[in-house]
């Protein structure tokens, strides 16, 4: 494979039989052997049936010579040479048009692509930008082609794409650097894969994923690297949005049940694993089926966004919140003892109280809170903070009662 075209294995790894050179081709030493001996065994010839003639003048000698040379030696010469090296040069020509034929299908090939493409050469310039790249990104090739700030496209300062990654070195090991999701390519030998969002590409935001891969040449050294783009922003949005509605309360935007009974599972896996502490709060709405029966249950809904945003803004980032049930909340204290998450259940039911809510007025909230215990278990740590929480209702409501 000559340097200048691009290589495009079969789906063994091995190059195309219409781009080898095959082995009968003669060389030209060959060739210029036979010649040689050709003319020798003419002149060893010539030189024997001479020897047996009768004197001869030297001028007829000569003559004779010569013409017994010529009859011999230019039929061999033929057979011999010239009909091989003709049927050489043919084969050469045939061959370097097989090769531009496969250079110009490679061209075609990526050309008229529906996959954006782009390839580097090993000074980090375009050499090539097909219609599909133009169209994702609205740059046309030629703006494009023989630069090297096709990082423009992407990106708002000076920093490689990942084929200019790929081009430094086959193993990089500065991935992590300028991507958070990325792995070795699956489809692509020796190719990685990476993805992000973009703030601005073709006029949009999108979620755009990447796959690089060197070139080499029949040396097997590294001339260029090519890369592949795919927008798959509807797709990454609708997995977002999945991912949303499987873990938040649409409601107040806080952990759902299902997320909730997820991280109770590891927060107390890893309180009993390291022996930290783990605090739990329970808390519900009083009378809450009495506010949606006065003010309308989208009354209601507004007193439950509400009161999760007062608690939200009044716990730590560490700390995990979600709805429970209803107008049921539970609160996830990592590192926190049973005094500290009383005093804080304390504080949470006063900034409840005192807020007014619109078209509500304000509501109050009774609570339970307890700690992670040696011997808990999830069921037994979910029971006594509802114990908890029943004995504050108990109590006259609008109380924290601790176990």
């Amino acid at each position: 494979m000559r340097e200048d075209c691009l290589e495009i294995p079969d789906e063994n790894g091995s190059t195309p039989d219409f781009v080898r050179l095959p082995k009968r081709y003669a060389t030209p030493c060959r060739l210029l052997a036979a010649g040689a001996l050709s003319v020798l065994l003419a002149e060893i010839f010539v030189t024997l049936v001479v020897g047996f003639l009768p004197t001869l003048p030297p001028a007829a000698a000569v003559l004779l010579e010569w013409s017994l040379f010529l009859i011999l030696a230019l039929p061999a010469l033929y057979f011999f040479f010239m009909r091989p090296l003709g049927r050489l040069l043919r084969q050469l020509r045939q061959h370097d048009e097989l090769l531009r034929e496969q250079k110009d299908f490679e061209l075609r090939l990526v050309k008229y692509s529906a996959v954006p493409t782009f390839v580097i050469d090993r000074n980090h310039r375009v050499i090539y930008w097909n219609k599909a790249c133009e169209r994702l990104t609205g740059v046309r090739a030629e703006e494009i082609i023989g630069t090297d700030t096709h990082y423009k496209v992407f990106y708002g300062e000076r920093r490689p794409c990942l084929a200019d990654i790929i081009l430094d070195g086959e193993e990089p090991t500065n991935l992590a650097q300028y991507y958070r999701t990325y792995y070795k390519s699956i489809l692509v030998p020796k190719g990685w894969h990476a993805e992000a969002w973009f703030d601005n590409i073709g006029g949009r935001k999108r979620y755009i994923t990447f796959e690089a891969a060197p070139i080499y040449n029949n040396r097997g050294e590294t001339v260029a690297a090519i890369e592949t783009l795919q927008d798959i922003t509807d797709r990454k949005m609708l997995e977002e949005r999945l991912e949303v509605s499987a873990n938040y309360d649409a409601l107040t935007c806080l952990f759902n049940r299902r997320k909730i009974d997820d991280l109770l599972e590891s927060e107390i896996d890893r309180a009993l694993r390291y022996r930290t502490e783990l605090g739990i709060i329970l808390f519900d709405i009083d009378h809450f089926k009495q506010v949606n029966d006065t003010f309308g249950h989208a009354a209601g809904d507004v007193a439950l966004r509400e009161v999760a945003r007062l608690v939200s803004d009044s716990i730590r980032m560490t700390d995990l919140f979600g709805r429970w049930g209803g107008e049921e909340f539970l609160i996830l204290l990592p590192s926190t003892g049973p005094e500290q998450t009383r005093l804080l259940a304390e504080k949470l039911r006063r900034r409840v109280a005192e807020y007014e809510i619109e078209a509500v007025g304000a509501v109050t909230v009774s609570a339970g809170a307890t700690s992670l215990q040696a011997d808990d278990t999830l069921e037994s740590l979910l029971s006594r903070v509802d114990q908890a929480l029943y004995a504050a209702k108990r109590g006259g409501r609008n109380r924290v009662e601790s176990l």
